[in-house]
């Protein structure tokens, strides 16, 4: 046996980077799944999703347990070889706002101004269109696959109870979930962004980013839907930054929120 190329196929493998990602998420405390399978509400056939990780996040007033908000996310891990840019364009705000609305007990931003500082809400360029140099077929495009991915099993999972261990949690404590649709890149070193507001030189992305995205699908009663998504693409050197700024943002405006409604109720 050849450990050497072995080693080298390990290596060179896509799935040695998705347990890159695995392994990073339970060293945070994260609970993870790996690459389950579900069946398409459309076609009945088999989709995969990378990974699916939760964690939860405590509520608690003076000390005392109040609950939860449990954080859900659905993950596509990318290596990304090829030259691929990214066309930035402003966010839309109004769908944004409707879909913080949708997803979390906040409330309108004139009534409850800590909706405001959800991460959707704050006004960043978002990419709208993207290229990759190799691929000319969308439907082999490795962005393409990867946002129907991690949205498909999304849709499919939102409303699913807690993955978390019976043992770990009580579910009449769950007090909200969050969920949050991810891809997750190697590295942003082929990842370009055109600015189509100021038309300035191609620039190499050096940041997370998000991906506007409104998407069309058949949920399970086989109804036609079309919903508007924000999707986060992340470096993976750049992972823990993206959580930090989630728990400081989203989860601590939704943790005040829902921390109100119990001392008020």
């Amino acid at each position: 046996m050849d450990i050497k190329k072995i080693n080298q196929i390990i290596q060179k493998s896509g799935n040695h980077f998705h347990y890159k990602v695995v392994e990073f998420l339970r060293e945070n405390d994260w609970y993870v799944i790996v690459s389950p399978y579900y069946s398409d509400n459309f076609t009945n056939k088999p989709r995969e999703i990378d990974i699916i990780a939760e964690k939860e996040y405590r509520i608690e007033n003076f000390g005392d347990y109040v609950g939860s908000i449990n954080v859900r996310f659905f993950i596509e891990c990318k290596y990304i070889t090829a030259e691929t840019v990214f066309w930035f364009d402003d966010k839309d705000i109004s769908s944004a706002l409707e879909r913080v609305l949708s997803d979390t007990p906040l409330e309108d931003p004139n009534r409850w101004s800590m909706t405001k500082e959800h991460r959707y809400l704050e006004n960043t360029k978002v990419a709208k269109l993207f290229v990759t140099e190799t691929n000319k077929n969308p439907d082999n495009e490795v962005m393409y696959k990867a946002i129907s991915q991690s949205l498909n099993s999304m849709i499919y999972y939102r409303n699913r109870p807690s993955f978390l261990p019976t043992n770990s949690h009580k579910s009449r404590d769950i007090m909200t979930f969050l969920y949050y649709p991810l891809v997750v890149c190697n590295s942003f070193d082929n990842f370009w962004k055109y600015d189509t507001i100021n038309k300035n030189e191609p620039e190499q992305i050096d940041d997370n980013f998000q991906l506007e995205i409104r998407y069309a699908y058949f949920d399970e009663d086989k109804k036609s839907k079309n919903e508007y998504f924000l999707l986060d693409v992340l470096a993976f050197d750049k992972f823990k930054q993206f959580i930090k700024k989630l728990e400081t943002k989203d989860v601590a405006a939704v943790r005040k929120k829902l921390l109100w409604k119990s001392i008020s109720s």
